[in-house]
């Protein structure tokens, strides 16, 4: 569950291409609902001001109803988390756009932008 801080931290963009500077959309659409494989994405995420982290967030998350937290670490020689709770991957399901604060170490943070459409 989302803390007050989580919340008031986390800024939600709706809309793929609000302010994203054509970021690309890894997802078609059949007709059958999100994405050309019967509802699934896989999302793109974009991690601001990244010096080796990386985020996988797997098109069978988005799915899910449960609050999911991904460690960043990547080729970074230090780790940040990124909490995507169950609201954020409701949003993601309907094609929203979602833009979320990773956790602090080595005295900083990354906005991270989320998309699935």
């Amino acid at each position: 569950m989302a803390t007050r801080r989580d919340f008031l931290k986390a800024v939600t963009v709706v809309g793929a291409s609000v302010g994203l500077g054509g970021l690309a959309v890894a997802c078609g659409d059949d007709g059958g609902g999100m994405g050309g494989d019967g509802g699934r994405c896989s999302p793109n995420t974009r991690i601001a001001g990244n010096h080796g982290h990386a985020l996988n967030v797997p098109p069978a998350d988005v799915q899910s109803a449960v609050d999911k937290v991904y460690d960043i670490t990547g080729a970074a020689t230090h780790s940040h988390t990124l909490t995507i709770n169950s609201g954020y991957l409701a949003m993601l399901r309907a094609g929203s756009t979602v833009v979320l604060t990773s956790s602090s170490d080595a005295d900083h943070d990354h906005q991270i932008t989320i998309s699935c459409a």
